[in-house]
């Protein structure tokens, strides 16, 4: 990651990747704009470091993985271009998903 710091869009699915791969990288490339973590091992910690250094996230692809409401709490916090998110098979609650609605009117949530 630090070799990479103007990385846009990184495809991470069906990869080993832990939340200590995801705050190195958003610790190093902070441009990022669409990340792909389907079927990752990704919990709210990398999600919250994602989300405090990569604020330019406009989509985020989070389908089968164990983020809850918190993940998606920070995500609402600090990225409020998000337009286009996908929650099938996570932890996510309405809570989570009408924090991310107050943050951004132009947010499309994806639950399939």
């Amino acid at each position: 990651a630090q070799h990479c710091p103007s990385i846009t869009t990184i495809n991470l699915i069906c990869t080993a990747v832990t939340d200590t791969g995801i705050q190195s990288l958003a610790e190093h490339c902070h441009n990022i704009t669409t990340i792909h973590l389907n079927w990752t091992k990704v919990t709210d910690a990398g999600i919250q470091s994602l989300a405090e250094h990569c604020p330019n996230i406009t989509t985020i692809y989070l389908n089968c993985t164990t983020v809850t409401d918190a993940g998606i709490q920070s995500l609402a916090e600090h990225c409020h271009n998000i337009t286009k998110i996908y929650l099938y098979k996570t932890k996510v609650t309405d809570a989570g998903k009408n924090a991310l609605r107050e943050a951004s009117s132009k947010i499309k949530i994806s639950w399939f």
